[in-house]
């Protein structure tokens, strides 16, 4: 099972929330992209808000996400935590995050 997540600082591809479902032969991968707005340390530090995040990431094998707004980038860092707190090595998911455009 593929589990990626892709992060974006800017809007690139996507401006609004979008899925798909790609099927090839008996394989389904689950595509989700999705503007959480300003995503930062404000966001993270509401436990519900993160369950609740870490409850659709789990829906999906590939997930993009904009408009992550944290100087300090520790806020993606702890929604990666609480998704993988739970999982075996080999279902973990990973990601990417691009640079800072400003």
């Amino acid at each position: 099972r593929l589990c990626v997540i892709l992060l974006l600082t800017a809007a690139a591809v996507l401006t609004a929330a979008a899925a798909a479902v790609v099927t090839a032969a008996d394989v389904e991968l689950h595509v989700g992209a999705f503007n959480v707005q300003t995503f930062g340390q404000s966001f993270v530090g509401d436990a519900e808000q993160v369950a609740v995040l870490v409850r659709v990431i789990e829906r999906y094998d590939v997930m993009l996400m904009q408009e992550i707004r944290d100087v300090a980038q520790t806020a993606w860092p702890h929604v990666m935590d609480k998704l993988n707190e739970n999982r075996t090595e080999a279902d973990k998911y990973d990601h990417v995050i691009s640079s800072r455009p400003g």
